[in-house]
């Protein structure tokens, strides 16, 4: 059965298999979800006001550091009825093919950036549960915090 983390007004469906941490920041707060091989997403909030797209292309600057011969393709599509800002990463870790995807919004109490990655080795299996718990995120309608999973 799919566990739920609700925090800030939103909410996100994960398998009850995969763990979840959660860390409040200077910032705001960021929550990772890890499945048992090497797919994760990582979610975080901003409570300010944020540039959605200046949160997509700081974190696609931070991957860049850390793998300097990355590929990235700008996208933009739908989440939760709302645009999206970001980027499809593809890049080599210890020999293998990694897919990263980076889609960062303006939610009603903040900024999110989500941040979703696996080895291409996972990517039918969990590449593409990381793709359905992208899309399960949802907001309060009625413009209140759901209420917080911690």
């Amino acid at each position: 059965m799919p566990k739920e983390f609700a925090r800030s007004g939103m909410k996100i469906v994960y398998p009850d298999d995969w763990s979840i941490e959660t860390e409040d920041t200077e910032d705001g707060w960021t929550t990772s979800i890890y499945s048992k091989a090497t797919a994760f997403l990582m979610l975080t909030h901003y409570p300010e006001s944020f540039d959605p797209s200046e949160l997509a292309d700081m974190a696609l600057e931070a991957t860049r550091e850390t793998y300097p011969g990355l590929d990235s393709e700008e996208v933009i599509e739908t989440l939760a009825s709302m645009p999206t800002v970001g980027y499809n990463v593809n890049f080599m870790a210890l020999d293998l093919t990694n897919s990263c995807w980076i889609r960062s919004l303006a939610g009603p109490e903040g900024c999110l950036l989500l941040m979703s990655q696996c080895t291409d080795e996972e990517i039918e299996t969990n590449g593409e549960v990381l793709r359905i718990i992208r899309e399960s995120i949802s907001f309060d309608d009625e413009g209140e915090a759901f209420e917080d999973d911690e």
